[in-house]
């Protein structure tokens, strides 16, 4: 409990409205950022095009930048697929060990039970358990 002081301490002499300011500059920060990458990103495009258009052709080069622009979506589209099947399966593991807390969790149950503040570790212990359970599943 005294360990929480410190940090209700630091919480309660935080400035909330800077905070909230400095959020919103950075947000509008990153906004701004956005729109100039995407002009760049249309910039380098249509100078893409002029480029391959003296060398290839109009229709040639309109198509070449379109291949491009597919094999780095399908590149995207994998490396996502690829990061979401790793992340289920270390859900999959989480899941697992979390399983395995609560089977020793409830081996441990008979002895902490014996006294009332045993009693009451384990029932607030079940509660959170069961909180954290269920939050789980509503995501």
């Amino acid at each position: 409990m005294l360990r929480l002081v410190p940090l209700l301490a630091s919480a309660l002499g935080t400035d909330f409205g800077a905070v909230l300011r400095r959020g919103r500059r950075s947000a509008l920060i990153c906004l701004l950022a956005g729109v100039l990458l995407l002009g760049t990103y249309a910039a380098v495009l249509a100078a893409a095009g002029l480029y391959l258009s003296t060398l290839l052709g109009a229709v040639n080069a309109a198509l070449a930048i379109a291949a491009a622009q597919l094999a780095i979506a399908t590149l995207l589209v994998a490396a996502l697929s690829l990061v979401n099947s790793l992340e289920r399966r270390r859900e999959r593991k989480r899941e697992g060990s979390q399983a395995l807390l609560a089977t020793l969790a409830l081996s441990a149950l008979p002895s902490l039970t014996r006294s009332r503040a045993g009693l009451g570790l384990a029932v607030a212990g079940g509660l959170a358990l069961i909180l954290a359970a269920r939050n789980r599943d509503d995501s």
